[in-house]
């Protein structure tokens, strides 16, 4: 979900209150009509109405508007090449294919990219 900022946010609350489309509301807000979906059933979960929101602060809208975002689970198995010093071993050795440090890397990583 697009981060924006409280302003813009509130913007589309009060005019999905007065009943415009999402398409409306996007063009008007000059947003992506699934931000605008997003922030729309996120506040009817939140059970929020434009009202009720109009005066607070953006640390409590987006409180409110968006779940607790957890760190990303670490999907990487193994630690990655050494990009960098392969490529200057390759500028360097200019005879020197790929096929070395990947062997290289291999031994030093039996279980990491294959």
């Amino acid at each position: 979900m697009e981060r924006l900022s409280s302003h813009k946010i509130k913007a589309v609350l009060r005019l999905a209150g007065l009943g415009l489309s999402q398409r409306q509301i996007a063009l008007s807000c000059q947003i992506g009509q699934a931000t605008v979906c997003d922030y729309v059933s996120g506040a009817d979960q939140a059970g929020l109405k434009w009202p009720d929101v109009a005066d607070w602060d953006e640390d409590r809208l987006l409180a409110a508007l968006l779940p607790t975002q957890r760190p990303a689970a670490a999907w990487r198995k193994a630690a990655e090449p050494d990009f960098a010093s392969m490529r200057r071993e390759l500028q360097t050795h200019k005879h020197l294919a790929l096929q070395l440090p990947w062997e290289e890397y291999r031994q030093q990583q039996p279980e990491g990219y294959g």
